[in-house]
């Protein structure tokens, strides 16, 4: 069985690395942004041992929003990613977390809203309880994550896949 989420977020909020730590446990050795819409094959016995789960990674421009709406539908559920030091990711996560209420089919769909990059201490723009707050009352489970320190990678993928699978 395939398992397929999409991964959204803003250009530069650590889309790819969390995908990255989690498929290998190991940072992307290139910097470059994600170019266009790819997806990972992941190991990862969810039902029974030879399953995957197949992870949508989404450039972080808008115009690949077409691109992305047209795989939601294969989607189980999604991560949205934004940067806690970028006030403007968050709000554009914001955007994404509304878009995808109005097109998923079902409360089926699960939606982790993902803060990256805990491990930079200075700068910090989006409070723990502000998103946290945003979650609770949009029905999305919330977690803050650093692709440098593998704080909450698993996780975030893992409760996604968890609250999947107990909807179904």
């Amino acid at each position: 069985m395939e398992f397929p989420i999409v991964v959204l977020g803003d250009a530069s909020v650590g889309k790819t690395s969390l995908i990255s730590q989690y498929k290998w446990n190991n940072l992307p050795t290139h910097e470059d942004s994600t170019r266009e819409m790819t997806f990972w094959l992941i190991n990862k016995p969810i039902l029974c041992p030879k399953d995957k789960l197949k992870v949508w990674d989404t450039p972080g421009r808008r115009r690949f929003q077409n691109v992305v709406r047209s795989n939601l539908p294969e989607s189980k559920g999604a991560l949205v990613v934004y940067d806690i030091h970028d006030r403007e990711s968050y709000r554009k996560a914001r955007d994404w977390v509304a878009e995808l209420k109005a097109l998923k089919r079902s409360d089926k769909f699960i939606i982790v809203l993902v803060g990256n990059k805990v491990d930079i201490a200075k700068g910090r723009e989006v409070s723990t309880a502000e998103a946290k707050d945003y979650a609770k009352r949009h029905d999305l489970i919330c977690k803050e994550t650093s692709a440098v320190t593998k704080c909450n990678v698993a996780a975030c993928f893992d409760e996604l896949i968890k609250a999947s699978l107990a909807e179904n």
